[in-house]
Order: structure tokens, then C-alpha cells, then sequence
């Protein structure tokens, strides 16, 4: 019997978040740290909400 095959769980940082009907997720490699993910998702996150206006 053939099992699902799911991919290998990675241990880095990852966030999901939720607006109303809009969500996001944000997943960073292992090698990077969490302070370096958080940055990075911040600033990404700022340039979007800024094109979103």
C-alpha cells in the first residue's frame, strides 16, 4: 500500500498570519536565525502594505 509522501519538515523559523480573508506564510531556512527571519518577513511585510494603499 503506497503512503502519502509529505516533504521533510523543516526546523527554521516559520509565521502564518491571518487578515480577514487575506493570510500569509512565511518560511525561513534553518541556516538563518530567528532574528534574521522576523527582519526580513518585517520588511517584506512594511513594501506590501505599502503597495496595498
Amino acid at each position: 500500500m503506497m503512503g502519502r509522501h509529505h516533504p521533510p519538515v523543516s526546523s527554521g523559523a516559520s509565521f502564518r498570519m491571518r487578515r480577514g480573508s487575506d493570510s500569509i506564510a512565511i518560511e525561513c531556512s534553518e541556516r538563518e536565525s530567528m532574528q534574521a527571519c522576523v527582519n526580513a518577513a518585517s520588511a517584506m511585510l512594511d513594501k506590501m502594505g505599502g503597495a496595498l494603499r
